[in-house]
């Protein structure tokens, strides 16, 4: 069982050496077969999701990205979150049938028994999504995985203040999570949706080059909460946002495409954007 202790550890991993940051120029990495991951394995002294809140409590914004991304591509992230799920996709308009994979979660840090699901700024989801060969989802592919999930869960929501932007609400709103899901015994590994809004790709960027594009957080009523939305900076991130990946390889018709592929055509597109074609900015 997950322990929900997100208690804070006073100069937690200090002297651990410093990790080299990923080149943003660095070639786009590879999901390994299987549809998983192409993570390293988690190293046995790796910070536990507490430790890693201790650590970002004392940085600014730009420094806990950097030692976000730095402790998920050094592969501190659950073994539950390395395969990835399937969802089934079909287009409404020519009947064409696709298979996606999606991680079970949004991306957290630490071990399966002490992990944190950590928001982060649309640059960082890019680049993490970039070095492990993924794209953020769609809003169409939102849907339906949260209509797939065996797990659906609600989220308490927090007032707006400038709390909402702090570690330590991160911590707090995923303790409250893992309260939920435990209480509704979902398993680690099982598709689980609805708890956080995504950071999605839309054509909408296009008109708002510098804005973050999110969508989601479902209510009890099934409906999403969060209604397609580009009024923040790329810059803005808050407790309630979550990272979802998917792989840039998907099936259609039972053969292997690229998702970049699909999204340019203007048929093919309809199995995973509900907006039409489009070229993702990068």
């Amino acid at each position: 069982m997950l322990s929900l202790s997100l208690g804070l550890c006073a100069g937690a991993c200090a002297g651990r050496p410093p990790r080299a940051e990923p080149s943003p120029s660095a070639p786009r990495g590879q999901v390994a077969k299987g549809h998983v991951l192409a993570l390293p394995p988690r190293r046995s002294d790796a910070p536990t999701g507490a430790e890693v809140v201790a650590i970002c409590e004392r940085l600014g914004p730009a420094d806990r990205e950097t030692e976000l991304m730095r402790e998920i591509l050094a592969g501190n992230v659950p073994g539950f979150l390395r395969a990835l799920a399937p969802i089934e996709l079909s287009s409404p308009s020519s009947g064409q049938r696709g298979r996606a994979w999606v991680t079970a979660d949004y991306l957290a840090v630490g071990s399966d028994t002490d992990f944190v699901r950590v928001p982060m700024a649309k640059r960082t989801a890019h680049d993490i999504a970039h070095a492990l060969g993924c794209i953020l989802p769609t809003s169409r592919i939102v849907d339906a995985v949260y209509e797939q999930a065996s797990c659906k869960l609600t989220s308490p929501a927090h007032g707006a203040s400038a709390r909402m932007a702090s570690t330590e609400l991160y911590a707090i709103h995923n303790r409250e999570i893992e309260e939920r899901r435990l209480g509704l015994r979902c398993p680690d590994g099982a598709l689980v949706a609805g708890h956080k809004k995504d950071l999605v790709i839309s054509p909408r960027e296009a008109a708002k080059p510098g804005h973050l594009v999110i969508y989601g957080w479902f209510g009890p009523d099934g409906l999403p909460i969060q209604p397609l939305s580009l009024l923040h900076s790329d810059r803005y991130v808050d407790f309630s946002h979550g990272v979802r990946l998917v792989a840039d390889e998907m099936e259609v018709d039972g053969r292997e495409r690229n998702v970049f592929e699909i999204l340019r055509d203007p048929e093919l597109s309809t199995l995973v954007s509900n907006e039409g074609p489009f070229v993702p900015r990068d």
